[in-house]
């Protein structure tokens, strides 16, 4: 799941991620993703941070409330501090932050990285 304001941008990304094989569902407002969340159907979720009404730090608290085990990435084109996702989003399991621009072969090594990580 890749949750992201910006159309455009949402568009390359899963243009890009499906080239790679993954299959990617596309979310541009964050109260869509939640009330499609479901846990167990998504092996990893890719939030922006600055998203519309509910943030990507909080809207990652939300989703985990519904499923714990979901592996995460934020992805952004501003500074974001490891700290401050440990203080905002106390029940992620460990720290992915992808800066945006980013080329494809870092954005799926990133994705890979977290998909492959032991919990």
């Amino acid at each position: 799941m890749y949750i992201d304001d910006e159309v455009n941008i949402t568009k390359v990304i899963k243009y890009g991620l499906e080239q790679y094989g993954f299959a990617v569902d596309v979310f541009n407002h964050p109260k869509a993703a939640l009330s499609s969340f479901q846990p167990g159907v998504y092996d990893l979720l890719l939030i922006d941070i600055r998203l519309p009404e509910i943030n990507g730090l909080d809207l990652c608290n939300k989703l985990l409330r519904i499923d714990s085990n979901v592996k995460i990435c934020f992805i952004t084109a501003y500074d974001l501090k490891k700290e401050e996702v440990r203080n905002r989003v106390p029940d992620l399991q460990t720290e992915c932050i992808i800066k945006k621009p980013v080329s494809f072969d870092n954005l799926v090594s990133k994705i890979n990285g977290q998909l492959h990580r032991n919990n």
